[in-house]
């Protein structure tokens, strides 16, 4: 029978959200990288002129753009956030299940050992080292049997020890615990073969008499690329998770800074149209909140405006009927006045004779 995992739709929209992520990162990095060759050659002072043209331009950043900004970086801010605090938790408790798997596994192996020797006794001979194999291969892990000094008595792996990999002692710290402590079983996530790290769990095996006579020991050697596997599965689903939700979150942070801005684009298209002189239209809005408040002190100062504007004007005309007045008064002061009027009246007498 042939069988195929099936994956989950999550997984799989995950997946596509993230390489749709890494295009657009990519496009991101080559326009960056483009600006900025751009701006080398087409300038003499080289990373001086970028910065310069940087901060001048920072100033211009629209408010829209801001917003926009300011809800992608705290989302993805506490996105990492979230994201390490849950890495930690997660990598912390499946530590704990690894090592409590192994001592559960550790016991089971004791126990059944235990039964072997009581019905056959403790052998060490040829027949001993096949039925060691034979309990390993039950088991479905790999064995060691030490005496009671740490010797190395048994063995599932023979080829290891004879090839000089590993020692045909016990570990010292094992040892230690279990001979000298007389703990009832221990657990080393720090045992070595060169670079290589893997776990070890030991145990007593004790006889009808309950006297320790021999020390069995199992070595997990998958515990770190298990380890790996699982913390790795774990980090790409998190990341593609992630990667959806970043994909998600700036869709909604354009929605969102649209919303937000509207109110003061509608603002602005009515204060283009104010003009001094005229009739201008209060702007009408049913929201008491903060961009009602704008909007009511913006209503207050066109009626201000055109209070002033009437007032201008008849303080205009009124200056003018005053200079007027000026005029006609400084005239009749005039002595001049009445020969002027004469001369004026003989003019036009001979022009109508």
């Amino acid at each position: 029978v042939i069988s195929k995992e099936k994956m989950p739709y999550v997984v799989r929209l995950a997946t596509l959200s993230f390489f749709f992520l890494v295009f657009i990162l990519f496009g991101i990095t080559i326009y960056i990288i483009l600006w900025i060759a751009k701006n080398l050659e087409d300038s003499k002072a080289g990373w001086f002129n970028i910065n310069r043209y940087l901060m001048i331009n920072a100033n211009k950043i629209l408010y829209k753009t801001r917003i926009q900004l300011s809800v992608v970086l705290s989302v993805v801010a506490t996105l990492l956030i979230v994201g390490f605090t849950t890495f930690s938790y997660i990598k912390n408790e499946y530590q704990k299940q690894q090592k409590e798997s192994i001592r559960e596994k550790i016991r089971k192996v004791q126990l059944s050992y235990q039964k072997q020797i009581l019905t056959s006794g403790l052998r060490v001979d040829d027949k001993a080292g096949y039925e060691f194999n034979q309990f390993a291969d039950v088991n479905a892990a790999y064995l060691n049997l030490y005496d009671i000094n740490g010797k190395l008595l048994l063995t599932s792996l023979p080829k290891m020890y004879d090839y000089g990999i590993l020692g045909k002692r016990m570990g010292p710290m094992a040892y230690i615990n279990l001979s000298k402590l007389q703990r009832s079983e221990f657990l080393n996530t720090a045992e070595k073969i060169g670079d290589f790290t893997y776990a070890a769990a030991y145990a007593p095996i004790r006889n009808a008499q309950n006297q320790t006579v021999a020390y069995i020991g199992l070595p997990y050697y998958e515990n770190e690329a298990d380890y790996n596997e699982k913390i790795g599965l774990f980090i790409n689903t998190l990341i593609n998770i992630y990667a959806l939700v970043f994909v998600l979150i700036g869709v909604l942070a354009v929605f969102l800074a649209n919303q937000i801005t509207s109110p003061l684009t509608f603002i602005q298209e009515n204060i283009k149209r104010t003009k001094l002189g005229q009739k201008n239209q209060p702007i009408v809005w049913h929201r008491q909140d903060e961009i009602g408040l704008l909007i009511k002190e913006y209503n207050k100062m066109i009626s201000a405006l055109e209070l002033s504007a009437i007032k201008l004007a008849r303080s205009e005309r009124e200056s003018a009927w005053r200079e007027m007045a000026k005029q006609v008064a400084h005239e009749i002061k005039n002595p001049l006045t009445p020969l002027k009027l004469g001369v004026q009246l003989l003019e036009k007498s001979w022009k109508e004779n």
